[in-house]
């Protein structure tokens, strides 16, 4: 071992004796500098205790070569030595302030020539400040000691391509000392690391932690925490796995006592990183937090929470896999008992990274605001958690994973150690999280943002603190891979309220085109707002206060996207207002609406949309007179050439009884191939709407509609439209036990302006609803597959199926048990075929109307003669009582038949071909409707078809339209 000549070139004190404790195979006890002289105490009446005096600074500096050791360790620890206490003053004297701790200022340098694994460490410390004397009576009282710096500087390397390093730098500040009139500042601490593995792994770790503050012992400041900065250069062999760590934090500030004084602010804190590796895995870390303020005793006020700013770039360079986590801690504010809490510390880390050669990266950036300070008697008062900021901008050439997350400290609480301060509760910080990622490979970027949770709040008339506000963004862009954009914000949940308080209320979230991406792969995008919860308050022993729930925050979804590049585009957009808190007087619920907007131009391409709205419910246990809960409204539109879906869902649901509350959900796809659109609404409010439409417009291929709503009111409407034999479905649907109206249609077009329209709709009285719903069916096409006839088999139930201009092979199985009709439609075309019936499974209710109506609308070039054919009708149960069966050309009544029973109408559509005139030239527009008076319980379907002949000579025709309304509502036989 040698002492570098450097250090006495700076002028450091190098004492001999420590040389012994880094030498040799083996850790040796840590060294301890000498202490500073006490300070002598006051002799005479009036006489002051003198000064404590400080400690030496104590300088080492090492060789850390060893090419002899017999283990590979190597180690050098220490601290500076304490400062003086100060002395005692005599009665009437002074005290005598604590002496400053001594600094450590250590120094190692080498490259041990080890094969194996070396191991080193060195850590200096700084020496705790001295304590000031005690004055005597009438005399004055004085400060602690400052604590001493500690700095460790490590330069090691490995020249062995077979070595491994473990290598470890640490500092620490000193504990400032206690004094009566205050406390000493804490000490800093400074790291400096730097590794060179030529080998196999390297595991290189920089620490740096300021020293505390010393507290007031009677009236006076505390001190401040000691601040702290780090860095870590690390290189590594081609092959060798790295772990680098750059870890730094202020220190605590001491405790402050007496109105008009404070806690001591806690220390700040810096980090820096900067590597060199080679082909393997490289797990980086780099931390800061801000230290925490002192607490403020006596009516001092509390000491501020240290900020965590973590801007520092990161110098990372290697050809295999990065992982970093990036991160920045607030301090958390002091308490006080009778002033007010000291500041939260804030956190704000901002990464900005440019890597070109990692073979794949994962990233974390986080920022975490410190939590409030609480108030601990009548008179403090609480404070506010920090804001959390966390942003990236990074781009690589490999796959990325990037993850932002942002958090708002707690709100300080109006209690401490069990004593109430019979205020209000702190409010929760705020959290922003940004993230933006670019790339040439897959793309995975997150931004999360929750506030704060709010504090909690004591006595009547007072209330738990708000829950912070949140906001994230994300964006994530790749030339060719496929990209995943995530932004999901959360506001903080409000507080509870205790001994009379009230519960505080939930943040509020709005989010408005927070995700965004480009690539020529598949692109995810998920924009998520959940507001906070309301607090719920609590009574005091036998109370009857008008204590209530915090109220829900309310949660905002937007998002618009035009895509010009993408394959694929999947879109989630949800949004979830907070439940409303418990309380004498429950809190109300928030509201919740997520709208999207989705189109995308690339050629081929697919889209899926889907928007979530969930309303929060009221408070769970209180009264519930006044109580609400918000709306919720979801809403979807996507647009795409190849594929498009869209699903919307709206939920409204409190524990409570609400009134006047609706939900909303509209879903729209459109697409030059397939289309589905799917709506979903439930309310559980005694009087609110429930309003759902489903609208599905496609082309070649099926497209589906559907639409479904539970509730005291529903208006249920899900349409299709789709060309040629493609399949064009819609259904709409009343849940269990629920009101309301159902309407669905259907509509296909063919080549040369063919085109069939089917419609059912139904309804269901507030006194007939059941387990069992009601629900309305269509579907159309142009030359596809043909329904079969069917009874459907629970509920209430309307349906309509229909297919223009059918296949001749279909259409010859379809006539095969009806001979007479088949027959009839053998010597012209059949326009089309299609399927009516109705079901209704209430026992003992009033008896069910539905209408049912198919309209075809085509061109004859020469007059011809329409034909009717009914084929083969279903019934069941005999208290069917009416049947009216219509049909219209332009609105012109040309068959009008009318059945009193059901055997009836089963003879009469059995097997039966009804001519029914003259058609002339040009556009024909034909209406069949079909009207049902059916008795709980009973159903009824049928099958037709609709043909025309020549006259006299075969003629041409062209199909224009086929519809088919079928509407299903209670009401009263007809006598």
């Amino acid at each position: 071992m040698s002492i570098d000549p450097i250090i006495s070139r700076r002028g450091l004190r190098v004492i001999p004796l420590l040389l012994a404790a880094a030498f040799g195979h083996a850790y040796a006890d840590p060294v301890v500098g000498p202490p500073g002289t006490a300070g002598s105490n006051g002799t005479s009446p009036g006489g002051a205790g003198t000064p404590g005096g400080a400690a030496p600074a104590l300088a080492l500096a090492s060789d850390a070569t060893l090419p002899n050791t017999a283990d590979g360790k190597f180690a050098l620890r220490g601290w500076g030595g304490s400062g003086g206490a100060g002395g005692n003053g005599a009665p009437g004297g002074a005290a005598g302030a604590g002496g400053r701790g001594g600094d450590a200022d250590f120094l190692v340098l080498g490259n041990p020539a080890w094969r194996g694994t070396m191991d080193t460490e060195v850590f200096a410390g700084g020496g705790a400040g001295g304590s000031a004397g005690v004055h005597g009576s009438g005399g004055q009282p004085a400060v602690g000691g400052a604590g001493g710096n500690g700095r460790a500087v490590s330069d090691i390397g490995t020249t062995s391509s077979t070595a491994g390093l473990l290598t470890r730098a640490g500092a620490g500040g000193g504990t400032g000392g206690d004094g009566g009139a205050g406390g000493g500042v804490g000490g800093s601490a400074v790291t400096q690391l730097t590794a060179r593995g030529a080998g196999t792994d390297l595991e290189s770790i920089a620490q740096g932690y300021g020293g505390s503050g010393g507290s007031a012992l009677q009236l006076g400041n505390g001190g401040n925490g000691g601040d702290a900065a780090v860095s870590n250069a690390s290189t590594a062999g081609s092959g060798a796995k790295a772990v680098l760590t750059s870890d730094a934090e202020g220190g605590r500030g001491g405790v402050g006592r007496g109105t008009g004084y404070r806690g001591g602010n806690g220390g700040a804190a810096s980090a820096a990183l900067q590597a060199r590796v080679g082909n393997s895995v490289t797990q980086a870390s780099v931390r800061t937090a801000g230290g925490t303020g002192g607490a403020g005793q006596a009516g001092a006020d509390g000491g501020a929470g240290g900020d965590a700013v973590l801007h520092a770039p990161v110098d990372i360079v290697t050809h295999g896999t990065l992982q970093l986590t990036y991160a920045a801690t607030g301090g958390y504010a002091g308490s006080s008992d009778r002033g007010r809490a000291g500041a939260a510390g804030r956190a704000d880390a901002s990464l900005t990274l440019s890597d070109r050669y990692a073979s794949q990266a994962t990233l974390k950036v986080i920022g975490q605001g410190g939590n409030g300070g609480n108030a601990g008697a009548i008179g403090g008062t609480s404070s506010a958690g920090g804001a959390g900021t966390a942003r990236a901008d990074v781009t690589t050439n490999a796959p990325l994973v990037l993850e932002v997350s942002a958090n708002g400290g707690r709100g300080g609480n109006a209690r401490d150690s069990g004593r109430d301060a019979r205020t209000n509760g702190g409010a929760g910080g705020r959290a922003d999280a940004t993230s933006i990622a670019r790339g040439n490979a897959a793309v995975t970027v997150m931004a999360r943002a929750t506030g704060g949770t709010g504090g909690e709040g004591t006595f009547k008339g007072q209330r738990g603190g708000a829950g912070g506000a949140a906001f994230a963004s994300a964006a994530g862009h790749s030339s060719s891979g496929n990209v995943d954009v995530m932004a999901e914000a959360r506001g903080g949940d409000g507080a509870w309220g205790y001994n009379d308080a009230s519960g505080g209320d939930g943040g509020d979230v709005n989010l408005v085109d927070s995700v965004a991406g480009t690539t020529t792969g598949a692109l995810t995008l998920t924009q998520t707002a959940t507001a906070g919860t309301g607090g719920d308050g609590s009574p005091a022993w036998r109370s009857t206060e008008a204590y209530r729930g915090g109220n829900g925050g309310t949660a905002t979804s937007r998002l618009t996207v035009i895509d010009r590049g993408a394959a694929s585009v999947d879109a989630v957009v949800s949004a979830r207002g907070g439940s409303g808190g418990s309380g004498r007087t429950v809190g109300n619920g928030g509201g919740a609406e997520a709208v999207l907007s989705l189109r995308t131009t690339t050629s081929g391409a697919r889209a899926s949309g889907t928007a979530t709205a969930v309303a929060g419910g009221t408070g769970n246990f209180g009264g519930q007179e006044g109580a609400m809960t918000g709306n919720a409204a979801a809403r979807v539109t996507v647009e795409a050439e190849r594929r498009a879906v869209a699903e919307a869902n709206a939920q409204v649901f409190s524990a409570g009884s609400i009134r006047n509350v609706n939900a909303e959900a509209i879903a729209r796809a459109v697409s030059a191939g397939a289309a589905r659109a799917v709506a979903k609404g439930s309310s559980n409010s005694d009087t609110g709407t429930t309003r759902v439409r489903a609208e599905a417009i496609g082309g070649s291929d099926t497209t589906y509609a559907e639409a479904r709503g539970l509730g005291s009111t529903v208006d249920a409407s899900a349409y299709s439209s789709a060309t040629g034999a493609a399949s064009s479905s819609a259904r709409a649907e009343l849940g269990s036990f629920s009101s309301g109206t159902v309407r669905s249609d259907s509509v296909s077009t063919g080549s040369n302006g063919i085109l069939v329209h089917t419609a059912a709709h139904g309804s269901m009285a507030p006194e007939e609803s059941g387990a069992n719903g009601a629900s309305a069916r269509t579907d159309a096409n142009v030359g596809g597959a043909i329904a079969t006839n069917e009874l459907w088999t629970n509920g209430r139930a309307s349906y309509s199926y229909a297919t223009a201009a059918p296949d001749g092979r279909a259409l010859a199985t379809t006539l095969t048990g009806a001979p007479e009709v088949a027959a009839a439609l053998a010597k012209g075309q059949v326009v089309g075929v299609g399927m009516m019936g109705v079901r209704d499974s209430w026992p003992d209710r009033a008896m069910a109307t539905a209408i049912s109506s198919a309209n075809f609308q085509f061109n004859t070039g020469v007059p011809g003669y329409l034909t009717l054919g009914l084929l083969d009708p279903l019934g069941e149960d005999a208290r069917t009582a009416d049947l009216e069966l219509t049909i219209s050309n332009h609105g012109t009544q040309i068959f009008r038949q009318w059945f009193g029973t059901l055997a009836d109408a089963q003879l009469f559509f059995s097997d039966r071909a009804l001519g029914l005139g003259q058609l002339g030239t040009g556009a024909q527009d034909l209406m069949v409707t079909a009207q049902f008076w059916v008795s709980d319980p009973g159903a009824f379907s049928f099958r037709y078809a609709l043909g025309v002949s020549a006259v006299p000579e075969p003629q041409t025709w062209m199909l224009m339209l086929l519809g088919s309304v079928f509407v299903f509502r209670a009401g009263r036989r007809k006598g």
